[in-house]
């Protein structure tokens, strides 16, 4: 996070950063679940994306953010985050895929796609 966006909001990483682990802190609390730093690390990214898309939308509209405003982003962005590593949402896709009897091609005469290449 700190490369990618050293350069657009410079120290203010530090106070985004802060707001981030306070949003652990507090999902860790109500809901008792561990969160371990590597995990924050990794929810870290959401957030600051979340807030360069609604900086740069606002922006375009002549509103823009103080820093404030986007510590309080970042705070419930990231609360959002973590509060889904506690409660998953479990999707339901069994309406999106045919029923195995309803299937009318052959399984066996599918052609295979080609697995990508690392790089």
């Amino acid at each position: 996070v700190n490369q990618v966006y050293a350069g657009k909001y410079g120290h203010q990483l530090q106070d985004f950063y802060a707001r981030i682990q306070n949003a652990a802190k507090a999902v860790k609390r109500d809901t008792k679940i561990e969160i371990k730093k590597a995990q924050v690390h990794e929810i870290a990214y959401s957030p600051i994306v979340g807030l360069a898309n609604s900086v740069h939308e606002a922006n375009q509209q002549g509103n823009p953010f103080s820093l404030r405003d986007m510590c309080r982003l970042i705070y419930h962005i990231a609360q959002n985050q973590f509060y889904q590593l506690a409660k998953p949402t479990v999707q339901d896709y069994s309406s999106v895929y045919a029923n195995q009897q309803k299937v009318i091609h052959n399984e066996s005469k599918e052609t295979k796609l080609a697995t990508p290449k690392r790089i």
